[in-house]
């Protein structure tokens, strides 16, 4: 599911509206309002087009590396299930069946309140992935998938062998020999992981409008907005996602903005880190947000804030290079943008992180990870 949210207002007077955009399965509600007691419904239908019997349906919460599941269900003889949801923000479904001599499966995000209709489960495939740290050594551990509870441990080589697993974006917890954990975002290509501390923001190389790490905590959605812009080269956050150049992979995020005069105009790309406006997470954790990031013009880094009667910010300004250059904001960093704020306070009520600028300015942005005590 994809959505798309605008910010309209400035200096923190937002209100977002989530547009739900066609996708490949048709989404439909699931009963119940969406208010608890919700039934999730589906049709898996199998690599022959035809719906997959006996099935096994599996439902856990997205953040959560139990193997058990929250509710379990099977298809009927046309492929059809339906299953019990319980109160929670995010899940997967996680479908395993038979079909004839291939193996099928698919591994869902469902949001709270959504069925997800049609479900075309694959071949199973095996994937590999090897882990190593920045400098290319490899890195040996034993990983435990987010929302599946599948655990694999790599050689020496930091290999492994992803047997079962359904070619899905996954996120899982490496436990090095030393003991040391990570939380890695695993695409469902495969391939080399570095192992790093923090959480993978985004890497836009996926999804344009929900973000890595929103995949696992339930938010996380994109948006743009401007106020006063005569040019904007990125009208809509389904076109900000960028294949020309990026820092270190498939993508990056590219967003510009031109005024006619240096008014009260604004433009901003960002993103909410709760499953909708309404929901603030809490971001005392935060030690830094790292980013790789090129352009021109001046950009102000913020984190917006609900006060409980409005919002309020917390920002760092920088100026992009030509080329791409890392930059890391250190929660100490961050300034409050109405006096007698405080940051100890307001981080425990974020709503929105946001890439903003009032004059005109071109940047792309990559590899975002938030570093702290906690996950968001």
């Amino acid at each position: 599911m994809k959505r798309w949210l605008v910010a309209l207002g400035l200096f923190g007077l937002f209100s977002l509206i989530g547009l739900l955009d066609s996708c490949s399965t048709q989404v439909t509600t699931a009963e119940g309002g969406g208010f608890g007691g919700e039934t999730i419904s589906g049709l898996v239908v199998g690599v022959s087009g035809k719906g997959v019997m006996g099935a096994s349906v599996r439902l856990r919460a997205s953040s959560s590396l139990d193997s058990s599941a929250l509710r379990t269900a099977a298809t009927d003889s046309t492929g059809f299930f339906r299953i019990g949801q319980p109160v929670g923000n995010a899940f997967r479904l996680e479908v395993a069946g038979q079909e004839g001599k291939d193996s099928v499966r698919a591994l869902i995000d469902v949001d709270h309140g959504q069925s997800p209709g049609r479900i075309l489960a694959e071949a199973r495939s095996a994937r590999q992935v090897r882990l190593r740290d920045r400098s290319g050594k490899p890195v040996a551990a034993v990983l435990k998938a987010y929302g599946l509870g599948r655990t694999v441990t790599t050689d020496d080589s930091g290999y492994a062998a992803l047997t079962d697993w359904p070619s899905a974006d996954l996120w899982v917890r490496a436990t090095s020999m030393n003991g040391e954990t990570s939380d890695l975002f695993v695409p469902a290509s495969g391939g080399e992981l570095e192992v790093e501390a923090g959480w993978l923001l985004d890497d836009f190389e996926g999804a344009q409008s929900r973000t890595r790490l929103g995949s696992l905590i339930g938010g996380g959605w994109w948006y743009v907005a401007s106020l006063g812009a005569d040019s904007q080269s990125t009208r809509d956050i389904a076109l900000t996602r960028d294949t020309l150049d990026a820092h270190d992979g498939r993508a990056s995020l590219r967003a510009g903005f031109s005024f006619t005069s240096a008014s009260t105009g604004y433009g901003l790309v960002g993103f909410h880190f709760g499953p909708t406006q309404a929901d603030p997470v809490d971001l005392s954790g935060l030690d830094s947000l790292v980013f790789w990031i090129k352009g021109r013009g001046t950009v102000r880094v913020e984190f917006v804030a609900d006060t409980g009667g409005g919002v309020t910010s917390h920002a760092f300004v920088l100026t992009p290079d030509s080329v791409w250059t890392r930059h890391a904001v250190v929660a100490s960093a961050l300034a409050p943008i109405d006096a007698g704020r405080s940051w100890a306070v307001d981080s425990r009520r974020v709503r929105f992180l946001q890439f903003i600028v009032f004059q005109a300015a071109e940047f792309r942005l990559d590899d975002l990870r938030y570093f702290g005590k906690a996950r968001p």
